[in-house]
């Protein structure tokens, strides 16, 4: 008779573990199908964000080409007839440190020692840690 208590007993606890585990598999699925939306937008939202990258580099070749008048003689063809050909797609990585665009002035109206004060200072920034002037201390290591 404790045999069959005993089988019944188990029995239940079977059961009762294999509910669990249907619940942890559901569980589960959801998760990978949330994981697969999840990874489905991102790629989405990161093709967006590299054609707006590519898009503002061409435009800001395009305004650099202009200002500085280096567009390439010849209509854009190289030596040789050839094209003249694009240049490779950088990577979707911000620059090191972004560069700020001084202010454009009227004509007569702006003063080219303020643009030099403007452009020196826009040149100090990040300096100190590029020379090492500003440097970490390791409380374990000082002494005292």
């Amino acid at each position: 008779m404790a045999d069959l208590q005993t089988l019944q007993v188990e029995q239940a606890r079977l059961d009762t573990l294999r509910g669990e585990q249907e619940t942890i598999d559901a569980s589960l699925k959801a998760d990978r199908a949330a994981k697969e939306k999840l990874s489905k937008e991102y790629e989405v939202k990161e093709a967006e964000a590299q054609q707006v990258y590519d898009r503002l580099s061409a435009e800001g070749a395009g305004a650099s080409q202009e200002a500085g008048g280096t567009a390439p003689a010849g209509g854009g063809r190289t030596g040789a007839g050839q094209p003249a050909r694009a240049p490779a797609p950088t990577p979707l990585r911000p620059p090191e440190r972004a560069t700020v665009d001084p202010p454009a002035t009227s004509s007569g109206g702006g003063s080219g020692r303020a643009q030099q004060a403007i452009s020196y200072a826009l040149a100090q920034v990040g300096k100190g840690l590029r020379h090492g002037h500003c440097r970490t201390i390791d409380l374990r290591t000082a002494p005292g």
